[in-house]
């Protein structure tokens, strides 16, 4: 949101439906080396790309954050959409920020005890971090299994 946020704000505005899962949720869900012997085969397509990107992820993170665990962002959002029991939601009203210069970008909620915006999203608040793993898991098994 941070190149474009007034497109993400208009987003944010629009009549539709929306369901947002923010960083801080699906940062929760986070992988350790092992999820390398858990990949499909490098001998098949998806196999094959994720044996090159896992193992460079682990390195990016090790090497600039010193972490040795790494968030899977994209593949926690789709879990969101498939199986959304597996999160806790939440009715908000959400802008982007775009004029600050510290926050351009940032997604700003109403979050007070009496909420002076009215709802346009549902948000995700939470996760059953070890469902969602396990989602995961079975996901890319059935990624390797290519016909």
């Amino acid at each position: 949101m941070f190149y474009d946020p007034q497109s993400a704000d208009l987003i944010f505005e629009s009549a539709t439906t929306k369901s947002l899962v923010p960083l801080d949720v699906t940062a929760k869900v986070q992988f350790g080396v092992e999820l390398l012997d858990l990949l499909p085969s490098r001998f098949t397509r998806t196999g094959s790309l994720l044996h090159k990107v896992i193992p460079f992820a682990f390195r990016m993170a090790h090497r600039h954050l010193g972490r040795e665990l790494i968030p899977l962002y994209d593949p926690t959002a789709l879990m969101a959409v498939l199986e959304p029991e597996l999160f806790q939601w939440s009715s908000m009203r959400g802008r982007v920020e775009h004029r600050g210069s510290l926050t351009r970008g940032a997604a700003v909620f109403d979050q007070r005890l009496r909420p002076e915006w009215p709802v346009n999203m549902e948000v995700a608040t939470d996760t059953d971090t070890a469902e969602v793993q396990a989602a995961i898991i079975r996901s890319l098994r059935y990624a390797g299994q290519e016909s």
